[in-house]
């Protein structure tokens, strides 16, 4: 019965949607995933598979910009063959424009805690243009305004808003949703893909220079520490830092120059260059002398990141903001990695009913984080055991978790379609 409903999954931030495609098609689902025109190459299907994506994809030419210019009848064209709908980004908007009832939004951050609430200034200028659209355009708001309100709209129209990050309740009270948020998480890596074995036997057959400098920095180094977050720790002259954004970056870097200092190992932290603040955090690395100690990479697809950490002793996240979620958290957890950075337990007091945290090292400061790393050094097995119940968790209280619920919600689509053609 599954193979009749037709699923859509609209959007790929962080591959999220692929990796949740995958499983159900394992299910028995049929799926098509919709990927935005202006996607990031990185999260595009092919950069997230050893070899082929067994996925049926569709471009979507939708952009925030152009939701006014993207006539009604082509979104409904887009997707007439869907049953049902499970989107994040600015599909909300674009289906609430057409009168399309998006079934499940599955936010990945500023979808949900920006988009809806962006404000156009009020000066002069926007006034007089605000005039001049209505005389010449018979348009009174600004595209974007425009944008804000059908993607606030579309978000309270969903079904249901699917997400386990609690630090989104008062953004999703705020929006007048919280009886649909359901506290769900979305798998945003797909495992089978990644195991060991398909991992080394891919590399085998394929030249990478990925590959080779992981090569070259096992033989040279005893450990090896990844942190694959964007490059984002300033203000970038707006006098204040993103809250949201600020991974924290330059307080994994001095940290790692103390612990240096105190190792009898030789370490590696290997980098992305991902990121605004690539440049400064290589600026910082130049100052603290520990260039020998880092090895930068260039912006990489998933398959490169899943073999990088497969080869990696530690992941490092976050260490200004606490989540509980998210793509280098999922991919070190789902790698059987030890995962360092920082989470503040009691936001999530009230899910430990239901809901087991993983283990991980739990730092914030400088001096925590050089501390941790000693201790690793020291404690190696210990944390290689706690990267073994990592993988456990994520296999348990993520996906099956997950799938369990999608599936029950899949079946009771099933069920109605059936229904009504009978």
């Amino acid at each position: 019965m599954r193979d009749q409903l037709v699923v859509g999954l609209i959007g790929n931030m962080n591959n999220n949607h692929f990796a949740l495609g995958r499983y159900l098609i394992d299910e028995g689902y049929k799926v098509v995933l919709f990927i935005f025109n202006n996607e990031p190459q990185h999260f595009h299907p092919q950069n997230d598979v050893l070899y082929e994506p067994k996925i049926e994809i569709k471009i979507l030419d939708w952009r925030l910009e152009t939701l006014s210019e993207v006539p009604i009848s082509e979104i409904h064209r887009s997707v007439k063959e869907v049953d049902v709908l499970i989107g994040e980004g600015i599909s909300p908007a674009f289906l609430n424009k057409a009168n399309i009832r998006l079934h499940l939004f599955t936010p990945f951050g500023g979808d949900l805690y920006l988009l809806p609430f962006y404000k156009h200034r009020l000066t002069f200028r926007t006034l007089l243009g605000r005039v001049k659209r209505l005389v010449f355009k018979r348009k009174f708001l600004f595209p974007k305004e425009l944008f804000t309100r059908k993607q606030l709209k579309g978000i309270q129209d969903a079904d249901l808003i699917i997400s386990h990050n609690n630090e989104w309740a008062s953004t999703i009270e705020k929006i007048g949703a919280t009886d649909k948020w359901k506290k769900i998480p979305v798998p945003l890596v797909y495992t089978p893909e990644y195991t060991s074995k398909r991992l080394s036997d891919y590399f085998s057959k394929h030249e990478s220079n990925v590959a080779s400098s992981l090569s070259a920095l096992t033989s040279n180094f005893d450990f090896l520490f990844l942190n694959h977050s964007r490059q984002y720790w300033r203000d970038h002259g707006k006098g204040v830092i993103d809250e949201h954004s600020n991974k924290g970056n330059d307080r994994l870097i001095r940290g790692f120059a103390h612990y240096l200092k105190e190792s009898n190992k030789s370490s590696c932290l290997i980098l992305l260059e991902y990121g605004p603040d690539v440049e400064a955090s290589k600026t910082l690395v130049e100052e603290l002398r520990i260039e020998n100690n880092i090895f930068w990479f260039p912006k990489l697809s998933r398959r490169d990141i899943m073999l990088i950490i497969s080869r990696c002793n530690l992941v490092c996240n976050e260490f200004v903001n606490s989540w509980i979620s998210g793509g280098v958290i999922f991919e070190a957890l789902s790698m059987g990695k030890p995962l360092m950075g920082y989470r503040d337990d009691a936001k999530y007091a009230q899910l430990k009913s239901d809901y087991v945290l993983y283990p991980m090292i739990n730092v914030r400061t400088e001096k925590e984080i050089a501390n941790a790393f000693l201790d690793f050094e020291r404690n190696e097995l210990y944390y290689y055991e706690m990267g073994r119940k990592c993988s456990h968790w994520y296999q348990e209280q993520i996906v099956d978790r997950s799938i369990r619920f999608f599936t029950e919600y899949l079946d009771s689509q099933v069920k109605r379609k059936i229904s009504r053609s009978e």
